[in-house]
């Protein structure tokens, strides 16, 4: 009888938030995940303009988010397809 060995694979994933205050109304604005071989990276538009101390701390603009943010439901749906 032979034995497999699951397949593990491990995956970084990093989210990027409107702003500071975790119990707020702040919204994730960028999805990026890493695994060993292949990446994913996508910009998520927020329903305001982010502050400037997110900007400055993700180097992540208002402008970038207005021209390549896609909505939260569509960027889960490319991760999990990723």
């Amino acid at each position: 009888m032979s034995s497999t060995t699951p397949l593990r694979v491990e995956i970084a994933l990093d989210l990027e938030t409107s702003g500071l205050d975790v119990y707020g109304e702040d919204e994730i604005i960028e999805i990026g995940a890493h695994e060993a071989s292949s990446s994913f990276e996508v910009l998520v538009k927020p329903s305001k303009p982010i502050c400037a101390t997110v900007a400055q701390l993700t180097g992540i603009t208002n402008e970038m988010l207005d021209e390549k943010g896609i909505a939260l439901e569509e960027a889960l749906a490319q991760l999990i397809q990723w």
